[in-house]
């Protein structure tokens, strides 16, 4: 399994949403519209709907944080795979990361890391993603 989860299923969908995901409403859109729950005119307003500026900043800019705080923890993780103690992990996250929106510190990517190892299994969908492209 995924982690984060992949919202390549509608109840993937429905669990991102309920944790204020809005890719898990935009993919459950474009799931019903593939498979001919929702007409393609609707599915295209409600996702127009969800470019709007207040939409973004109530959904899709706290989803960009919580995508944040997951890229560093994914940094992080890798780089303790390679073998690295905590405080280099951080600092190769730290510079792994310069080049990114996700840039920080290496006490940044600490707090990152912390943050997002401390969810529960139940609110992944926070932090889920889009289908892979085929």
């Amino acid at each position: 399994m995924h982690w984060p989860p992949r919202l390549d299923t509608l109840e993937a969908c429905r669990e991102a949403w309920a944790e204020r995901n809005p890719e898990g409403l935009r993919w459950g859109i474009i799931h019903c519209s593939l498979d001919g729950g929702l007409p393609q005119w609707l599915a295209a307003a409600l996702l127009t709907m969800l470019k709007l500026r207040p939409v973004q900043r109530r959904f899709w800019e706290p989803y960009k944080r919580r995508l944040t705080h997951y890229l560093r923890f994914a940094a992080v993780r890798n780089a303790r795979k390679r073998g690295l103690t905590w405080e280099e992990a951080y600092a190769a996250a730290s510079e792994a990361l310069a080049q990114t929106d996700a840039f920080g510190s290496a006490a940044t990517m600490k707090k990152s890391y912390r943050l997002v190892s401390r969810t529960g299994a139940a609110r992944r969908g926070g932090y889920s993603l889009a289908p892979p492209k085929e």
